[in-house]
């Protein structure tokens, strides 16, 4: 025999990989489990696996996106990847990979951004908005404080 009357190991390998929303690769790991037949005749048992710390600070691993009770979905704070400017300096983009349990949407006009617990503020209305759509609406509230008075009809 060519290999020494030795049996092939078996293997069970998973390509794990996360895209943004361009296409560029944020995230790539391997994992699985794989069997080695030792000359001496035992069996060992391989699991590789690897997790990755998110931008909400919990330790996730790909395998707990396959979970059939209660899976760890995840998304991407897009400002993570692309952050805004903030005076004096622009944050160095990150993974900005997020649990979707944590996340939150913007619900500033139009914007609908995935967010990390960083990049969002909750305003007075009780809405989640992004740093950007937050800024712009304290300007549009306090324009109308400025200019406009609110008044109640007492009959």
């Amino acid at each position: 025999m060519a290999n020494g009357g030795q049996l092939p190991g078996t293997a069970s390998l998973y390509d794990n990989t996360i895209y943004d929303e361009r296409g560029n690769v944020i995230f790539k790991t391997v994992t699985g489990q794989y069997l080695i037949y030792e000359p001496d005749g035992s069996v060992t048992s391989r699991s590789e696996g690897s997790t990755i710390e998110l931008a909400d600070g919990t330790q996730w691993s790909p395998a707990q996106a396959a979970l059939k009770d209660n899976p760890i979905r995840v998304g991407v704070c897009q400002l993570c990847r692309e952050p805004p400017y903030q005076f004096p300096f622009r944050a160095k983009p990150r993974h900005g990979i997020v649990s979707l349990r944590r996340a939150k949407r913007c619900a500033g006009s139009g914007c609908g951004r995935l967010l990390c617990p960083q990049h969002r503020k909750l305003g007075p209305d009780g809405r989640w908005r992004c740093i950007v759509c937050a800024r712009r609406h304290w300007l549009h509230m306090l324009f109308l404080r400025l200019f406009f008075s609110f008044e109640e009809d007492q009959k």
